[in-house]
């Protein structure tokens, strides 16, 4: 089945309401999955990805907005993105960790941040600067959630 665009978006939209108004943790975590498993199961031409991100975003679905920042890190990977939106989706998926209401899965982003950054292109000093100066921007966020 396929649905244009804005039928996409206004069913996120929807979906993005249902989580804002849900009273309770374990609601928000039901309405996040399904968002989830949503933008899982569309292509990413079924909907405008940087106008879901911004809705997502607003409404504090943390978990939605890091796998839409996660394909924004990896467009880069396939050419299709600039370093600059590189580094800045990078910076926003670590938020993303940084923000969930869940400790266990914020400590995953030391895990995420070593996996791009060690996939990033060592062949250009540029890539790896601005991965860092990434890094470098959430330090003090990153040592407070883990200061070992």
């Amino acid at each position: 089945v396929r649905a244009n665009n804005t039928v996409t978006y206004l069913i996120i939209s929807r979906m993005v309401d249902r989580y804002r108004s849900a009273s309770t943790l374990d609601e928000k975590r039901v309405s996040q999955a399904e968002i989830l498993e949503l933008l899982t199961a569309l292509p990413r031409n079924a909907y405008e990805p940087d106008h879901a991100l911004r809705m997502i975003e607003d409404a504090g679905v943390h978990r939605a907005a890091l796998l839409l920042h996660q394909q924004g890190a990896a467009a880069w990977h396939e050419g299709r993105e600039d370093k600059e939106r590189r580094s800045y989706h990078f910076t926003c998926a670590i938020s993303c960790y940084l923000d969930d209401y869940d400790t266990a899965f914020r400590t995953e982003v030391f895990e995420y941040a070593k996996n791009e950054c060690s996939g990033a292109n060592t062949a250009y000093d540029t890539d790896i600067k601005k991965l860092k100066d990434s890094l470098l921007s959430k330090l003090a966020e990153l040592v407070n959630l883990d200061a070992v």
